[in-house]
């Protein structure tokens, strides 16, 4: 509702970039650092991007912020890939598997940060339901009705950049799951951000735990990363959505 393009997801904002970066470097700087302080440092390095990228933009509008976002998030992968050529190739398949986005060696206590800050923003999101659907709509309707427009907008960017961190910090950089599972969720009940919220929750933890089972299964007892499997699926789900969306412009 930020952009008011359907085919928006959170990596615009460069935060999933930033977050890959600084794990990478801790794994580069430390190699003997624990899974813990690498959470740690993806999501502090996530949430630095995203104050960078708003400073950058120098308090612009929204969309100019996805902008600058977007050449962060190039500009960090670029970055990344040239760190994980310099690492020993010892420590190369340990990135380059946190990189593909895996559960690997993950335990409950991994998800604790995902899980406050889901129930945190989540329920903030699912209060103010109402003005998100107004936002979706677009500039004049929310404002006769007396919604502060650019204070929601930050809000919601505020909000992405949190889970998208939390995220990060606990299975990588896994992609196409911000961008599918929305999506998915308007198709099965609508444009409702009541009902959008907690089933894009759902259906982003169901896709991702196919997507780990797929991995572990077929090259059994070897395993590909959840992140890769994701995108082999997301890919052609946003073909899909893109023909979609011609079909009906």
């Amino acid at each position: 509702m930020v952009t008011r393009n359907g085919l928006a997801d959170p990596g615009l904002l460069g935060v999933t970039a930033g977050g890959g970066l600084a794990a990478v470097l801790m794994l580069w700087l430390a190699p003997q650092a624990g899974p813990v302080a690498i959470q740690l440092t993806a999501s502090v390095g996530a949430l630095l991007t995203f104050l960078a990228v708003v400073a950058l933009a120098g308090g612009a509008t929204p969309v100019r912020v996805v902008l600058v976002g977007i050449g962060a998030a190039a500009a960090l992968q670029a970055i990344t890939t040239v760190v994980v050529l310099s690492l020993d190739p010892w420590d190369t398949a340990a990135v380059q598997t946190w990189l593909a986005g895996s559960t690997y060696g993950r335990a409950a206590q991994d998800l604790a940060p995902v899980a406050v800050t889901l129930l945190v923003t989540g329920v903030l999101l699912l209060v103010n339901h109402r003005t998100l659907d107004l936002l979706a709509v677009g500039e004049d309707q929310p404002t006769v009705l007396g919604v502060r427009t650019n204070r929601a907008r930050w809000l919601i960017l505020a909000a992405a950049a949190l889970l998208a961190a939390a995220a990060i910090s606990a299975a990588g950089t896994v992609g196409f799951v911000g961008l599918v599972a929305p999506h998915v969720a308007r198709r099965l009940v609508g444009a409702g951000h009541k009902w959008v919220i907690p089933l894009s929750i759902l259906l982003g933890a169901v896709l991702l735990g196919l997507a780990d089972t797929i991995g572990r299964s077929v090259i059994a007892p070897a395993q590909i990363p959840a992140g890769l499997v994701v995108a082999l699926v997301g890919t052609p789900v946003f073909a899909l959505l893109i023909a979609h969306r011609r079909r009906h412009v």
